[in-house]
């Protein structure tokens, strides 16, 4: 397996970004610096955003007011 948990932590942003093969999540306490993040990526690497989570790896995810259920 190749996988890894990239993290980014300060006093009032994290940032992660889970990479698994060819499948990547980026996810952010601020959506503004998730989008900088994407685009700083695609300036970099020709990448595919696919939008909100609906699936990861054969696993659903569903957002609701409630939070995020795999």
């Amino acid at each position: 397996m190749d996988y890894s948990l990239f993290t980014y932590n300060s006093d009032t942003l994290c940032v992660f970004v889970l990479v698994y093969v060819d499948d990547i999540i980026i996810t952010g306490s601020d959506s503004q610096t998730v989008h900088y993040f994407i685009d700083q990526l695609q300036n970099v690497f020709p990448i595919k955003d696919l939008g909100e989570l609906s699936f990861f790896l054969g696993v659903e995810a569903l957002r609701n007011q409630a939070g995020l259920h795999l």
